[in-house]
């Protein structure tokens, strides 16, 4: 980053004020003749622990200024060489030259119940993930119509709601352990009547939250009948994921970039250029580029440096209200944020934005505890041992960028989290960069200490590259120590799951090459063997340790590249390494046809104790094939296979949902898009000889020889 940090000298327009230092250089002389910086400078992914609040505000401000700066570089460049087309129109440069975007100041089981059941698709055995549907085999937990709602399933043909608590905001995912549930809502101005989706596939979408405010609220269920709020945590920040380990609870909460500065604050040009564009005739040549015009850049430059400068910022620093409801009345716990002692300070070019590992043990009156990093947003894998967080970087005019990474236009920076078995906090051990970008959590796994993750370089149709990378700990470096690159050139990342020394991974752009990858040896991952099928997975189950069970889209090669269709189940066998075979596969629908287990694994249902498979579906037909949308729903609802490695998929019959009228109307349920595929019903539990579909406005319980007609159904409204 340009300029030093230090004692700064009041200019004598504002209050007195330390900071960051605007030494001679760029910042104090901008060179605008050199157009748009390149970013010849280098930035590491370590950590260093902030003292202070001032700290951050320091950071703070020299982004801002960089942002700035870099704003007005892109003007002056403009300025010089900018004219008026004919005859479009010109766009409003009001908003693009008037201030500078950096800130936003606003800112047990029941024994009598079911003997067999299905709990969360969780990602690692220990390792509970949050959702908004929890079952113990004797009640339901559902978060629905903005309520924690409670049923009482057993027997599935006497299901009913026991209980129904209003939830503040809009509640996202829980946890229930024992007689304790924790609900995350979320807080703020895009609550609606709309369930809160998250970025859980992550092929084109960020890990960013919805951007309102969190609360975590803590109810006693002792009674299920009358569940009794003990403990309200409100966070000025966005809900990303979260984990429990036990009665460990661990969030990941995203404080966003502070927006704009107040109004007018800072300019990116003079008013006079403004001006001049905004009276320019169809045509004209502006050329302001003489020496009066790049002094008024300059001038303007530093009555910006100092207006950021005297900005306070210390309303932007988070907040967490923590109160615990006792019998002597409410009781507020400290706030773990609010000194800013132990803040993670990051070099890489993140603007203003946190993130907080907030833990807590949800049977315990105690304070959180906290570990907060300068970071954007980023996929989160946890193991019993250790969390991870991986933030997808992209250079851009102006970057400083990673060491030895300049011809890397993308980069992933990992940091390492060491879990505690006997608190629950977080301690940072480690970061490290390593090239391309992760898809999901799926993309790493913990094995002997050492990350194992795989990136995509590069986007489609363009070049593209695949890696999978093992990065060791060293002090507080997570170095690099086994790379294979070179994946598929051409694909990019579908779906990846590690298992033993071996690693899976699918891509894809015409077919679906599955990659079987030895990674006994952490310096030396060598693939091991490849088979190339049509379609691609997105999602890879374990049935057990030498087949893949797996969810994705069928593909109508044209040539060059191809069209997704419908809905594919497959299972590979890779009991032999250098060999995976394809064993069975089942296509459902046609192009159109959509399931949320496609890009979200907790929608994904396998019942090993039966051989069963639940998967919710909207299947749509009568495509012609190509990039034809079937416009016919055939069924929307619950579908159940039993399946086996010697079998393979056994249609058992589907839980019937409301089938839409879908002629004419594409872009609606038969036309949706494969990165985003969604249903009706969300979720699905197996009990005993009961299959449960889940949908947002009803439960519906099916005994598995009659699942067309249910025994029962629930209205959640």
């Amino acid at each position: 980053m340009a300029g030093e940090v230090g004692e700064w000298e009041n200019p004598g327009n504002g209050p007195e004020d330390k900071g960051p230092k605007v030494t001679t250089g760029p910042w104090n002389q901008p060179d605008f003749d050199a157009g748009i910086p390149t970013g010849a400078g280098s930035v590491t992914a370590a950590l260093k622990t902030a003292s202070t609040c001032d700290d951050i505000i320091d950071q703070w401000k020299l982004a801002a200024i960089e942002e700035m700066t870099q704003l007005m570089q892109a003007a002056w460049y403009s300025a010089k060489n900018w004219s008026f087309p004919c005859p479009t129109g010109h766009p409003d440069y009001g908003s693009v030259y008037d201030s500078v975007a950096a800130y936003d100041a606003s800112s047990p089981s029941d024994p009598g119940g079911a003997t067999e059941y299905s709990t969360t698709n969780v990602q690692v055995v220990g390792v509970d993930e949050a959702d908004y549907l929890k079952n113990d085999g004797k009640w339901i937990y559902i978060l629905a119509d903005k309520r924690l709602q409670i049923l009482d399933v057993w027997p599935p043909e006497q299901a009913h709601v026991l209980s129904s608590t209003p939830i503040e905001g809009n509640p996202i995912a829980m946890f229930v352990d024992k007689d304790v549930a924790v609900v995350y809502s979320s807080v703020g101005i895009y609550q609606g009547g709309f369930m809160y989706q998250q970025c859980t596939y992550g092929y084109d979408c960020e890990f960013t939250g919805d951007g309102n405010d969190t609360q975590i609220t803590v109810y006693d269920i002792k009674d299920r009948s009358n569940p009794v709020k003990t403990r309200e945590i409100q966070i000025t920040g966005s809900y990303l994921t979260s984990r429990r380990i036990n009665d460990f609870v661990y969030s990941v909460i995203y404080f966003r970039d502070p927006v704009v500065l107040p109004p007018g604050l800072v300019k990116t040009a003079p008013d006079s250029v403004v001006s001049a564009m905004s009276h320019a005739r169809c045509g004209e040549q502006l050329g302001l580029h003489g020496p009066d015009v790049k002094a008024e850049f300059e001038a303007l430059f530093q009555e910006n440096v100092a207006k950021i400068m005297h900005a306070d910022m210390m309303s932007w620093i988070p907040s967490v209200k923590d109160t615990w409801y006792m019998e002597g009345g409410p009781h507020t716990l400290s706030n773990p944020l609010a000194d800013c002692e132990g803040y993670l300070l990051s070099g890489t070019n993140d603007g203003m934005s946190l993130l907080s590992l907030l833990s807590f043990d949800m049977t315990a009156q105690e304070s959180m505890a906290a570990t907060t990093i300068r970071s954007k947003p980023g996929a989160v894998y946890s193991s019993k041992q250790a969390l991870y967080l991986a933030m997808r970087h992209q250079k851009k005019y102006g970057m400083e960028w990673f060491d030895g990474m300049q011809e890397d236009p993308e980069a992933t920076t990992v940091h390492k989290f060491l879990l505690s078995a006997e608190q629950p906090a977080t301690k940072y051990q480690a970061s490290g960069v390593v090239k391309g970008r992760v898809l999901n959590q799926f993309s790493m796994s913990e094995r002997d200490g050492r990350l194992q993750i795989a990136t995509t370089s590069g986007h489609l149709p363009g070049p593209t590259d695949n890696a999978v990378a093992v990065m060791e700990p060293d002090g507080d470096e997570l170095k690099v120590v086994g790379m294979l690159s070179g994946l598929a050139p051409g694909e990019d990342i579908r779906s990846v799951r590690f298992g033993g020394d071996l690693a899976y991974i699918v891509t894809f752009k015409k077919t679906d090459p599955l990659f079987v990858i030895d990674m006994s040896d952490p310096t030396a991952p060598v693939v091991k063997g490849e088979l190339k099928i049509p379609g691609y997975s997105t999602y890879m189950h374990f049935m057990d340790s030498t087949h893949l069970l797996t969810i994705g889209f069928d593909a109508d090669d044209t040539g060059s590249f191809a069209w997704f269709q419908g809905i594919m189940l497959q299972v590979f066998d890779v009991t032999e390494i250098t060999d995976p075979k394809l064993q069975h596969k089942e296509i459902i629908g046609t192009r159109g046809t959509a399931s949320e287990a496609a890009t979200n694994h907790l929608a994904f249902n396998y019942f090993k104790p039966k051989d069963l498979l639940a998967i919710p579906m909207i299947v749509c037909e009568e495509s012609s094939g190509g990039s034809d949308y079937g416009d016919k729903m055939t069924f929307n609802g619950l579908m159940v296979y039993r399946v086996t490695v010697n079998d393979g998929f056994e249609y058992q019959g589907g839980i019937p949902h409301a089938v839409m009228d879908q002629s004419g109307y594409y872009g609606q349920a038969c036309g949706q898009w494969w990165s985003g595929s969604t249903s009706t019903v969300k979720r699905s539990i197996f009990m005993d000889d009961y299959a449960v579909s889940v949908a947002m406005d009803v439960i519906k319980f099916s005994s598995l020889d009659n699942l067309e007609n249910p025994v029962a159904s629930v209205s959640l409204e």
